[in-house]
């Protein structure tokens, strides 16, 4: 399911809802083990006999999706429970393993209470369906990377949940909110850094976008955190695909930028230009890896230009301050 860096930000039911929080503290305003259990179970239709197991990490969140209709496996469906939708969350306590032999399992879960979710409660007579929002605390395991990368089990709507004991504790996310002046001054230096790692040039910038000038791109943009999007680049060239210097150049500032070894990245560029010139791919691929996304645009014979957008989608970036 492809979408562009603009369709992840108006779609919100496959946005990163907490994305700009994920980095926040978290402080349950009740004991240590909630008393409210949930049901978390992998779609019909995610092939997990090919994959072995999908693994949840804790605090993934699952937001409200509507009154449940069917089966809680039943692959979803567009508009089959958005009926109603609550501004609502919770988060998993503890990671669990969804198999084929056991394609469910049980887990105790907070209520999330955010400038986004206000529910401080969930009953299991409500009988609601919730889906895949946001992991709190992702930490990427490049020695064990997971079978089915976690964006796309948010992206197809993979796996959900029901509340099956009424929720009643809450996880409170302490978000930090600076003022305009305070959130250009940190775009600035976190844009900085990345030009210094690359020895690139600052250029024209805004409150939520700074310009990197390099010799060998077109250019290179750095995008602020805002409206709940996390910060991303975008590296542009007018060529159909990445030469070595292009790789050379984006690779380092991706490695830097998300935390991913500039070997992985050169590897799956190439990966993500073969997809996005297919002809049915109209241009566009993606890839999802370690918790991070990368989307290719393949333009050049339209537009006389290529670009590709790199950002962490889950975690924390290992260079910048969010």
């Amino acid at each position: 399911m492809l979408r562009s860096r603009i369709y992840v930000t108006l779609a919100v039911a496959f946005s990163v809802a907490l994305s700009s929080n994920a980095s926040s503290q978290t402080t349950p305003t009740s004991g240590d083990s909630p008393s409210g259990r949930v049901l978390v179970c992998a779609s019909k239709d995610l092939r997990i006999e090919a994959a072995r197991e999908v693994r949840i990490p804790a605090t993934t969140v699952f937001r409200d999706g509507g009154t449940l209709k069917g089966d809680i496996r039943d692959p979803w469906e567009p508009g089959g429970n958005s009926d109603g939708n609550m501004w609502a969350a919770f988060a998993i306590n503890e990671p669990i393993t969804l198999t084929k032999i056991k394609p469910c399992a049980e887990v105790g879960a907070r209520m999330v209470l955010s400038s986004r979710y206000e529910s401080v409660g969930a009953k299991a007579s409500d009988n609601r369906v919730w889906y895949i929002d946001d992991v709190l605390n992702y930490i990427p395991s490049p020695r064990s990377p997971p079978s089915i990368e976690f964006g796309r089990l948010v992206d197809d709507i993979a796996v959900k949940a029901k509340v099956i004991t009424d929720l009643n504790d809450t996880l409170k996310l302490e978000a930090i909110d600076l003022d305009e002046a305070s959130k250009a001054k940190k775009c600035r230096e976190n844009a900085q850094a990345v030009a210094t790692r690359i020895r690139g040039r600052i250029g024209g910038r805004t409150i939520s976008r700074v310009v990197i000038s390099h010799p060998d791109v077109s250019e290179i943009a750095f995008h602020c955190d805002e409206y709940g999007n996390r910060p991303y680049i975008v590296v542009a060239w007018p060529q159909a695909k990445p030469n070595a210097r292009i790789s050379e150049v984006l690779s380092e500032a991706g490695s830097f930028f998300v935390g991913i070894t500039p070997e992985r990245i050169k590897s799956l560029l190439d990966q993500c230009f073969v997809e996005a010139v297919r002809r049915d791919a109209d241009g566009i691929a993606n890839k999802e890896f370690d918790g991070v996304r990368m989307e290719c645009h393949a333009y050049f014979k339209k537009l006389g230009i290529s670009s590709v957008t790199l950002f962490r989608r889950f975690g924390s970036y290992p260079s910048i301050s969010q």
